[in-house]
């Protein structure tokens, strides 16, 4: 029933155009961002237990630092839209995301005030466990997005 259902969408996104599709995905994007706020608090939470940090700081970090990416991101996407170029869209997301790195390794350091080699193992840990929760999301909301089309 649902491979039916996704098909027919599929079909449907073909008539409309990708547009459609993509505007939808994008709305879906940001509810998925909101759900996996807690996910992220969690990991922290995980990484930060003998630290004996409350699982409601980490929710006031993951705030903190989605809004951060969130407010990059749409300075990201001004540049797009003022300079189209796909050479300066590569260089843009290449220092969107180093600075959304650099920015999350430095406030791990600040707020739990922890050695150096321990922030990197930490962030390290939280980026490559983060990240596949990510893809698994963004999976989850094409596949979402494809059904409720």
């Amino acid at each position: 029933f649902l491979i039916r259902r996704a098909l027919n969408n599929i079909l449907e996104i073909a008539k409309a155009g990708r547009g459609a599709f993509f505007d939808k995905f994008i709305n879906n994007i940001s509810k998925m961002m909101f759900i996996l706020l807690p996910l992220f608090a969690f990991l922290l939470k995980l990484l930060y237990l003998k630290k004996g940090v409350l699982y409601i700081e980490c929710i006031v970090f993951g705030l903190h630092f989605h809004s951060f990416v969130f407010l990059v991101s749409a300075i990201g996407s001004l540049v797009d839209l003022v300079i189209p170029s796909s050479t300066l869209s590569i260089i843009t997301a290449f220092l969107i995301m180093s600075w959304v790195f650099f920015y999350l390794f430095r406030a791990m350091r600040e707020v739990f005030k922890q050695s150096f080699f321990i922030t990197v193992l930490k962030f390290l840990t939280l980026s490559a466990s983060y990240l596949i929760c990510l893809l698994c999301a963004t999976l989850m909301t094409i596949l979402i997005t494809l059904l409720v089309f």
